[in-house]
């Protein structure tokens, strides 16, 4: 059986990938065609016009759909939700030549999970570099972000030239517009511009 499917290349789509790639979808006679997208909006409109069998989706946008909140009433059921602890901030190749032409050296640890988290990676990265940036796309406040940060501050203290940045969303629920998207979410810039800042203090 086919079945097309939409995603956002973000970290919670990883279970999607890996049972396509991996041929744990073909074991249960499923031929996953993986669509990607660039919006949330995109996956929405494509999944209520039926392009999309399924999707990789928010939350909240099939309880919006199913109720006909801000758009088209449709049916969608979410037969299961991941909770990956929030999307992943990915440095574009753009960007790290964007931050080296600057004179920028940083160094990228990528946690792949959450529970647990590699610690020790995180140690001997602020051992080496005495500076940190956290970076994610979950809210600010009162994320897995807020958390790695202060216990940062709280155990390696000694180890810091300069005080544990963030950067993440604003504190609000991710609009699915395009340009809403790109104003809540971190970008390029706010990456460029908070290296700048730490790098200079």
């Amino acid at each position: 059986m086919k079945v097309i499917l939409g995603f956002i290349p973000l970290l919670d789509c990883a279970s999607l990938v890996v049972a396509a790639e991996r041929g744990f979808a073909a074991q249960e006679d499923l031929e996953l065609a993986l669509v990607r997208e660039t919006s949330w909006a995109n996956i929405r409109d494509r999944v209520v016009v039926g392009h999309f069998d399924a999707a990789h989706m928010l939350g909240p946008m099939t309880v919006a759909s199913t109720l006909g909140i801000g758009h088209v009433k449709v049916p969608v059921i979410a037969p299961f939700a991941l909770g990956l602890g929030g999307n992943a901030i990915t440095v574009s190749l753009r960007l790290w030549e964007q931050m080296t032409s600057e004179g920028v050296s940083a160094e990228i640890v990528d946690l792949r999970s959450l529970s647990p988290y590699d610690w020790e990676a995180i140690c001997a990265s602020v051992r080496k570099t005495h500076r940190v940036i956290v970076a994610y796309e979950d809210m600010l406040s009162w994320g897995y972000g807020a958390e790695l940060a202060a216990r940062i501050a709280d155990e390696l203290f000694d180890e810091l030239d300069a005080p544990v940045r963030r950067i993440a969303a604003t504190d609000t629920f991710c609009g699915y517009h395009p340009h809403l998207e790109d104003a809540i979410l971190p970008q390029s810039d706010t990456v460029i511009a908070a290296v700048k800042k730490l790098m200079d203090y």
